[in-house]
């Protein structure tokens, strides 16, 4: 491990004991998480003692299934289902790949982070339930930009009582929900307010925790150390990548001297 790294395993351990993390995310999807890099991640995250969410790019995406099994993931993210026929596929594909005939104990979750999907709720999250699935992630800002409306509402009264509703939802179906998009310090007061309805989880780009954390004192502390494990990810691929951009550069130039 680099210095970067050996920060990022530091603030993991600590986050895992005192914090309330419980897993570290990866995104196949808006992400475009490369391999190398997933790798990287999940030798941090496995040594700190967390475990790793992979959001998919689709209902029907064997091959990153494939990869989330061979590297351990302990659930997975489908985005964008707007129909149970789209989340009919999904379950199948998990099916596949992850059969419960094989003991699998992977969760398999799918965004609600449209307006047609928030239209559809009762229907999707009932078939999910049906399906076995174990849950839905409430994705604020796609939701939000799937209305037109601005960023800067997602921690609107009309944001918070959507996810309520579907909270609501998720209760009478049992069904997890995990509450995402842009979760930060300013949110605080919009978990708590759906955590008294029903939350499961809550998750930034790279964390997510557990619902508990709500509860401690160090709530704000939590949510800081999240956005720093990010920056430091951040930080330490722009440097890898650097290097790599970087290091035929002497080459390059000898050989148009050359040219």
């Amino acid at each position: 491990m680099n210095f970067f790294e050996k920060d990022m395993f530091n603030l993991l351990k600590q986050g895992r004991d005192a914090y309330g993390f419980t897993h570290i995310r990866a995104e196949f999807e808006a992400e475009g998480t490369r391999f190398e890099d997933l790798l990287r991640l999940i030798e941090i995250g496995y040594k700190a003692g967390l475990n790793l969410v992979i959001k998919i790019s689709g209902c029907e995406g064997m091959t990153e299934l494939t990869t989330a099994r061979q590297l351990g993931a302990s659930a997975i993210i489908v985005p964008m289902i707007e129909s149970t026929y789209a989340l009919k596929k999904y379950a199948q594909s998990c099916e596949k790949v992850f059969p419960k005939s094989q003991g699998h104990e992977t969760k398999f979750y799918f965004n609600i982070e449209t307006a047609q999907a928030y239209t559809l709720q009762q229907e999707l999250i009932e078939e999910s339930h049906k399906l076995g699935l174990d849950g839905i992630v409430f994705g604020r800002v796609d939701f939000a930009a799937s209305m037109n409306f601005p960023r800067s509402e997602i921690e609107s009264s009309m944001m918070t009582q959507k996810v309520i509703d579907v909270a609501i939802t998720c209760q009478q179906f049992d069904q997890e929900l995990v509450l995402g998009g842009a979760v930060s310090i300013n949110s605080i007061t919009t978990l708590k307010e759906i955590s008294n309805v029903y939350l499961s989880h809550f998750e930034t780009r790279k964390i997510v925790f557990d619902k508990s954390q709500l509860n401690h004192p160090t709530l704000i502390t939590a949510l800081q150390l999240a956005a720093k494990f990010e920056w430091l990810w951040l930080k330490n691929k722009q440097s890898y990548y650097q290097e790599i951009s970087n290091e035929d550069e002497l080459r390059i130039k000898l050989l148009e001297q050359r040219l």
